[in-house]
């Protein structure tokens, strides 16, 4: 049947249809009375009369003279052979490990499949993480599916992979006219059986089955798909899906008791008869099932299982966004859809997940794509993609896909005008970004307003599509109309995210940012230019100082997430002082002083304090010379690096929705029901110093106050180094700083 005539729904019910091609693995019969003859051939076989069905399928080979009808009987039968030849029985025992040295010695094997035959059952088995860099493929070829042969199910094949259709160890490929061939290096069946033990039992989380050929046409050589209304299917069609789901329905039940919640929201975007989404309610009551469909007859049987049915085309979802805990995704396989299609059919089912939800891929059929495929979407995060379990002896295709929303799109048909709202959402919850879309000629495409958490509105975007690649240019414009800042927002490959050009007002290029997992680079016209980056943990981000020609401060960024206390600080000076800019979200007061005892004064006070810039002078005096204490200020001394001898600043913070806020040295993760709030040096004072001390958390990179650069002593801090004896080496290490770089403060969530 060519394209053309696939308009409508097809019926495909078990009466048969006289127009149909089995070209793809349901390798039926078009005479009702052949059908009769090759069903009553599959009870013998159900039955153990593997001869007797041979037999009566070579005498019905030989009556019938329908073409198509003939063509499908003579495959079957050769996929009876092939089971036959290839069954491993259940007295071959496995190996304890495989040779592979002595796999490697064998000479290859060759095995080849026409394309009217079933290319498409040819699978590839390999890991997919490569954590130790290496990569072993193993080929096989789908043989009768169990299912069929007791009888429960019509397709020839199903998407159960056991150890008797493992080929070899792959060497080779070639692709022809008429086919495709394979080359291997054969197993033993006792090898078969310890490999497909040992991915069962120890691998299967780093192995992905994939099936790299697709199901022809015979005809017209296009790929077999669902015609464009979908499938018409009768009550005995509907269970026989249903059987093939078995062990798919079981794994997956499996799956959901690890999420540890029972009012799921559970969503089948293709789910045929609603017999999958049924099941998994009645292993959790109160979850709520919702299913789609394209076949509006499959909705009809749906309907009667589920809590609530749509109709209509996968790509588009009829649920709400943000919604579903668990999508699962059971039609982007052959025989239902081209290859090229189901690449781009995921991405739309992203949006209606839950953040943190999971999107489950498998199905009857072989799935069209690939773990490759699911990494280049910056939206998702592959956790494995095979299920499978001891007592059903292999594997299966099951992709188990996480989604971590960065973007929150909702789609708004207002007379073809505004399409498109975008908030972008960091892991504080704090709305970054929104966007409208607005259809105006095909090139601008997207008015984008970046509002903080205080409700500036500091970014004006305009999109142009360009290929694909560039996605974002942004002016940034400030009160006096100066263009100050240019952004090109890059998702090739999923690399360079942000591309920032900075021109000052007289138009110099004064800074130049890519960032991709915080990493950036600063370029000055005239090279006075001084950063500090900090990406450890991802709390502080960004410190950038910028010095311009003529000593004029240009720009001051500090991008700081620790604990939600300041976001964003930036002051921007033109070249002739004036204030163009100023954003505080949430201003720290300026520089406060780190204040303490003398070093070298005994008796004095062990703890230092922090004092504020802006004091209230007590006006109480001093009446005796020996009855007072003194406070001095502070200064960074020994491993300090580039500080030694400055001022210290300080400044006291208060954690937001806590219940305790501790330190903990020599740690740099976190314990269970813990954050990370800061980290830095353990600091405390010399040992041969009169003054006590206290050990404090410093700064992992310190900064000063502005002209305390000399040495006028006061409260010290040094760095603190571990002493073995009574402190355990290991697991600590005599003179080392404690977990430099790591000591980490750590905030309880209530």
């Amino acid at each position: 049947m060519s394209d053309m005539k696939r308009s409508g729904s097809l019926p495909t019910a078990t009466d048969g249809h006289d127009t149909f091609n089995f070209d793809g693995v349901f390798r039926d019969v078009n005479n009702k009375l052949t059908r009769e003859r090759l069903y009553a051939a599959q009870k013998l076989v159900s039955e153990g009369k593997w001869q007797n069905a041979k037999d009566a399928l070579k005498v019905l080979i030989s009556e019938v003279t329908d073409k198509h009808d003939n063509r499908n009987l003579r495959m079957i039968l050769k996929e009876i052979d092939l089971y036959q030849e290839r069954h491993i029985d259940d007295s071959v025992e496995r190996h304890e490990a495989v040779n592979w040295n002595t796999v490697s010695e064998r000479r290859p094997t060759r095995y080849s499949e026409r394309w009217d035959e079933l290319p498409q059952s040819i699978f590839l088995l390999k890991s997919w993480k490569m954590e130790d860099g290496s990569l072993r493929v193993i080929v096989g070829r789908r043989i009768l599916s169990h299912q069929w042969i007791t009888n429960k199910i019509r397709e020839l094949h199903c998407s159960h992979i056991r150890a008797s259709m493992l080929l070899g160890v792959f060497v080779d490929l070639r692709i022809q006219d008429d086919g495709v061939v394979v080359l291997y290096r054969q197993l033993t069946g006792s090898e078969k059986k310890t490999i497909m033990h040992d991915i069962v039992h120890k691998y299967l989380q780093e192995m992905e089955l994939v099936f790299p050929f697709p199901a022809l046409q015979t005809e017209y050589k296009t790929e077999i798909h669902c015609p464009d209304e979908g499938w018409e299917i009768d009550e005995t069609l509907a269970l026989q899906l249903g059987e093939g789901e078995v062990f798919l329905r079981d794994f997956s039940i499996k799956f959901l008791k690890t999420l540890g919640k029972e009012d799921l929201f559970l969503y089948d975007p293709a789910c045929s008869t609603g017999q999958f989404l049924a099941t998994m309610k009645e292993a959790f009551p109160n979850s709520y099932t919702a299913g789609q469909d394209l076949s509006y007859q499959m909705t009809l049987f749906a309907g009667k299982r589920l809590d609530e049915v749509h109709h209509g085309n996968a790509a588009e979802p009829k649920i709400t966004d943000d919604i579903a805990d668990v999508v699962f995704v059971r039609f982007i396989n052959s025989e239902v859809m081209k290859a090229s299609d189901a690449r781009v059919m995921v991405h739309p089912l992203v949006r209606v997940l839950k953040k943190g939800g999971h999107l489950i891929i498998f199905g009857h059929t072989p799935v069209l794509v690939s773990s490759a495929d699911l990494l280049m979407d910056e939206g998702l995060e592959v956790l494995q993609c095979i299920g499978g379990d001891a007592k059903w002896d292999g594997v299966f295709q099951y992709y188990l896909v996480r989604g971590y929303s960065l973007l929150k799109v909702s789609l708004i048909a207002s007379s073809g005008y505004s399409l498109l709202k975008v908030s972008f959402i960091t892991s504080g919850g704090y709305s970054l970004l929104k966007v409208s879309f607005t259809a105006s000629g095909g090139y601008c495409l997207l008015k984008v307003s970046f509002i903080v958490s205080e409700g500036y509105s500091l970014l004006k975007v305009s999109f142009i599509v360009s290929e694909g690649y560039s996605l974002l240019k942004v002016s940034f414009i400030v009160s006096s109309g100066y263009s100050l800042l240019k952004v090109s927002f890059i998702t090739s490959g999923g690399y360079s995210l942000l591309k920032v050009s900075f021109t000052a007002s007289g138009g110099y290029c004064l800074l130049k940012v890519s960032l991709y997992l915080l990493k950036v680079s600063l370029i000055a016209s005239g090279g006075k230019v001084k950063v500090s980056l900090i990406a450890n943990g991802g709390y502080s981000l960004l410190k950038v100082s910028l010095v311009a020609n003529g000593g004029y401060s240009l720009l001051k960024v500090s991008f700081i997430a620790s604990g939600g206390y300041s976001l964003i600080k930036v002051s921007f000076m033109a070249s002739s002082g004036y204030s163009l800019l100023k954003v505080s979200l949430i201003a720290s007061g300026g520089y406060s002083y780190a204040a303490g005892a003398w070093y070298a004064h005994s008796g004095s006070a062990a703890n230092p304090v922090c004092l504020p810039e802006d004091p209230n002078i007590a006006t109480l005096q001093r009446t005796n010379d020996s009855n007072y204490a003194n406070i001095y200020g502070a200064e960074y001394e020994g491993y300090f690096k580039d500080e030694h001898n400055k001022n210290v600043p300080c400044s006291v913070c208060r954690a937001k929705q806590t219940t305790a806020s501790i330190m903990i040295p020599g740690r740099n993760t976190c314990y269970p029901g813990w954050k990370m709030e800061y980290h830095g040096f353990l600091a405390g004072g010399r040992p041969d110093h009169a003054a006590a001390s206290m050990y404090v958390c410093m700064d992992n990179s310190p900064e000063y106050l502005p002209g305390g650069t000399s040495n006028q002593d006061g409260y010290l801090f040094y760095t603190t180094l571990a002493k073995c004896g009574s402190l355990y080496c290991p697991p600590y290490k005599q003179d080392t700083s404690i977990n430099l770089n790591n000591l980490r403060a750590f905030q309880q969530y209530v």
